[in-house]
């Protein structure tokens, strides 16, 4: 493979030779991608002569519908020929060019959605509003050649099976009759909800949680819309050291600082209060932007928080409708 060899040349040149990576990326290819004019003319050939054919062109087929196009002149027509002339079959390992050829399509079609909304700012694209512009860059960060839509029952069977015998990471109770009806505690990445009346202990249990999470080595992020944040802190202090909260008031500063989180080698636990209405983007943005005061970035934490508690979750605001 030449020096001057790009993603591009190679994307056309395995168009042309390699029938089994054609028949998987053409449908993802957009002849906008390629920035250089020439190329896209020959991409636009290869596209052209699969739809009408059927079949891989080869460089005379594409030479000759160079030929019968009346939008280049003879300057173009001399790169687009040297361009075909190049493309000779080389080996290349199938998977490498697969991703290469995904991430080539990603980054392009940002790329172009990027200089769409700039025009649209600019008042340069005439038809579009900046309203347009979220549904720009989402479509673009959607672009991916996965095309699964779901589990196959038939074909994925054996993924299936190895599903029932994969050992689930589980956050364990420090409970023993709730690890027997969990066998073994909380999943990771599910949602988990402690419902009961008014005034039963919701709070309490979930800063219970918290507190046995914590002791497990793991970083907790508690979320709270009702109960100030130094309140649910408080409800932590008396379970991780086994105290009432009246004692814990009359707790001198000495015997404080010794059995409490504040000398003592734990991860973060972080008690973080909004008010009723937040949203979860707000609260998602709060928590990951990296100029944010609260990000676990800032704070030093390589880790995200392996628990999450939201209390309570009834006083965030249900998400906006969607007009399908």
């Amino acid at each position: 493979m030449s020096t001057t060899q790009t993603i591009e040349r190679t994307t056309l040149t395995n168009l042309i030779y390699n029938e089994d990576y054609c028949r998987k990326v053409i449908p993802f290819i957009k002849p906008i991608y390629y920035s250089d004019r020439q190329e896209r003319v020959v991409f636009e050939e290869i596209e052209k002569f699969l739809d009408k054919y059927n079949t891989l062109p080869t460089k005379e087929t594409l030479t000759i519908g160079i030929d019968n196009r009346k939008d280049i002149n003879d300057e173009d027509y001399k790169k687009v020929v040297d361009i075909i002339s190049t493309l000779d079959k080389t080996e290349v390992d199938l998977q490498w060019l697969h991703d290469e050829t995904e991430k080539f399509c990603k980054d392009k079609a940002i790329y172009n959605a990027v200089l769409d909304g700039i025009s649209i700012i600019d008042g340069k694209d005439k038809n579009r509003t900046p309203e347009a512009i979220p549904s720009i860059l989402s479509d673009a960060l959607a672009v991916s050649f996965d095309l699964s839509v779901g589990h196959d029952y038939v074909e994925d069977g054996l993924d299936r099976y190895d599903f029932y015998h994969k050992k689930e990471i589980k956050i364990p109770f420090d409970l023993d009759y709730f690890n027997k009806i969990t066998k073994g505690g909380l999943p990771q990445k599910t949602l988990n909800i402690a419902l009961a009346g008014t005034g039963v202990g919701k709070s309490l249990f979930m800063c219970h949680m918290a507190a046995s999470t914590l002791m497990q080595g793991k970083n907790v992020l508690y979320i709270t819309l009702e109960m100030a944040e130094e309140r649910i802190a408080e409800r932590i202090d008396a379970n991780l050291m086994n105290i009432s909260m009246e004692d814990l008031h009359d707790l001198p500063k000495k015997m404080f600082d010794i059995n409490s989180g504040v000398n003592l080698s734990w991860p973060a636990l972080i008690p973080s209060m909004f008010t009723i209405g937040t949203t979860p983007p707000m609260i998602a943005g709060n928590w990951t932007k990296p100029n944010s005061s609260n990000s676990f970035l800032l704070k030093g934490l390589s880790d995200a928080p392996k628990s999450t508690v939201f209390d309570l979750i009834c006083l965030i605001p249900p998400p906006e409708p969607i007009d399908w």
